[in-house]
């Protein structure tokens, strides 16, 4: 288990722009894949 002091110079290096690329990234991942299955027939 970290402790506090771990986490908190953790967060304080990650980039807000980092972080912020991977939710879009995540995103835009879920949304592709969400788009494929309704484009997609069922057998």
């Amino acid at each position: 288990m970290a402790d506090l002091g771990d986490i908190h110079r953790y967060l304080s290096e990650v980039r807000p722009e980092y972080l912020l690329s991977r939710a879009v990234s995540v995103y835009y991942r879920v949304w592709f894949i969400e788009d494929t299955l309704k484009n997609t027939p069922y057998a």
